[in-house]
């Protein structure tokens, strides 16, 4: 994660123990400081806004002095309009960038009533101290404090990002999920969207315009723990073009470790039985299906592990990069989709909370098998391999699909696609079995994954 720090000091005040701030947070941050070396002839007034717009965290360093350092007309330098530090503060607040007040050994925070007019919102900001006879440790504190809200500042550019998408705002998504992988690569699915957004904005095909992406959500509040919805599960739609299915293979939603899967297995399929014969016996034509209310069978419980029984709380690992079978919310934080409506009702019925942990996908059968998660959702092929490790409760078939671009102008078979440039997405079957028997057919002329 790169956060950007905006520094406001004065030097009257706290040159030296500002520096040795800035010495600590140079180590994981990104600074900006020192405005008083502006160039001449540069608008002060504009290099200051520029550098807040590019700012994540403005930290206002204040000292004993702080308040009371005087101007050369004998007023407060604070209130006269050139000064630098209430233009930096000023449009910092204006902008609604967070701002830490810091103050140093001692120092107290200015009241609203001692603060300029332009800087009263300043009295409102939780303030953090740092003194000399604890300066490491504080400054530890500060920087937590800096990733916690950088980390939020990421999950709502996400969130933002990921409603541009679903207005079909593509150059605006574009934008916020580049911008947003400059700050942390990797970011959960945010490479995946944007190349969905590059796409789109670029109209490839009058068909991946058509099949614009969107959240069919239901308007009313999400599933609890206590009731499932069929039909109404929300999902993003994927611009699949030339699609060239092969047969399927048994999958496991579903991976526990040992001992575990009898009682969910037995869960799963009384949730499954009432919601199919809710389903057949409910709504009407073009009417939503009924919600599937869940109660808790006692016996069941009692089957639980001792460890889940005493917590209340089942951990599931899960790959929020799946949907519409388990994906991430608008909030870039909540796990969403039908697997987890359907063990969320699992986990009603056996009288338990569910906590959904995101990984990634090659860590959930290590995960579960080291008992860092209780079980794993996510579409697995159920192999030898895997059984060896886990239990794996199968409720659905799938198959393989390949996607081109529309037209398929490079002629891609599937049978056949020697010296191709294939997207495959890391530990699956696709990657470790599929492509790999075909690539032995492909002599010198492998495909690049």
């Amino acid at each position: 994660m790169t956060a950007r720090v905006f520094v406001s000091y004065r030097r009257d005040d706290s040159k030296h123990a500002a520096g040795r701030l800035v010495e600590r947070l140079d180590e994981r941050f990104t600074l900006f400081m020192d405005v008083d070396r502006i160039r001449p002839g540069a608008d002060f007034t504009k290099v200051v806004r520029e550098a807040v717009d590019q700012t994540d965290v403005l930290l206002a360093v204040i000292g004993s002095q702080w308040l009371t350092l005087s101007a050369a007309n004998g007023g407060r330098r604070i209130d006269q309009p050139d000064d630098w530090v209430a233009e930096e503060i000023g449009t910092a607040l204006r902008r609604g960038t967070p701002v830490i007040p810091v103050l140093l050994d001692g120092a107290p925070m200015p009241t609203r009533g001692e603060l300029p007019q332009a800087l009263v919102d300043l009295a409102n900001r939780q303030a953090m101290k740092i003194t000399h006879e604890s300066f490491a440790p504080d400054c530890t504190r500060l920087i937590l404090t800096i990733e916690d809200i950088v980390r939020e500042l990421l999950a709502a550019n996400y969130a933002r990002g990921v409603q541009q998408l679903e207005a079909g705002e593509w150059t605006a998504a574009e934008a916020t999920f580049g911008a947003l992988l400059d700050r942390q690569a990797n970011y959960h699915d945010a490479e995946r969207l944007l190349a969905l957004a590059q796409l789109r904005g670029r109209s490839i095909s009058k068909e991946f315009e058509e099949s614009r992406i969107s959240a069919e959500r239901d308007d009313s509040p999400p599933p609890s723990n206590s009731s499932i919805r069929l039909g109404q599960i929300g999902r993003v739609s994927t611009p699949i073009v030339r699609p060239r299915e092969h047969p399927t293979r048994p999958r496991a939603a579903a991976i526990v470790g040992r001992g575990l899967a009898v009682v969910l297995g037995v869960a799963l399929l009384g949730i499954i039985v009432l919601a199919i014969a809710r389903y057949l016996s409910g709504a009407p034509s073009g009417g939503s299906t009924p919600p599937v209310t869940v109660s808790q069978n006692m016996d069941l419980s009692a089957k639980l592990p001792e460890n889940i029984k005493s917590a209340g709380v089942i951990k599931i690992g899960v790959d929020p990069n799946y949907a519409p079978s388990e994906f991430l919310a608008a909030d870039g934080k909540s796990v969403q989709g039908f697997d987890v409506d359907l063990f969320n009702a699992v986990a009603a019925k056996l009288g338990v909370k569910t906590e959904w942990q995101p990984t990634t996908f090659g860590s959930i059968i290590t995960g579960v098998d080291g008992k860092k998660y209780d079980i794993g959702i996510s579409s697995f092929t159920i192999n030898p391999e895997r059984k060896q490790q886990v239990d794996m409760i199968k409720y659905f078939n799938a198959g393989t699909q390949w996607a081109t671009q529309r037209g398929n102008p490079k002629s891609v078979d599937p049978d056949n696609a020697c010296g191709k440039n294939i997207a495959v997405q890391t530990g699956t079957v696709q990657e470790i079995d599929d492509l790999a028997a075909r690539q032995k057919k492909c002599g010198s002329n492998k495909s690049t994954f």
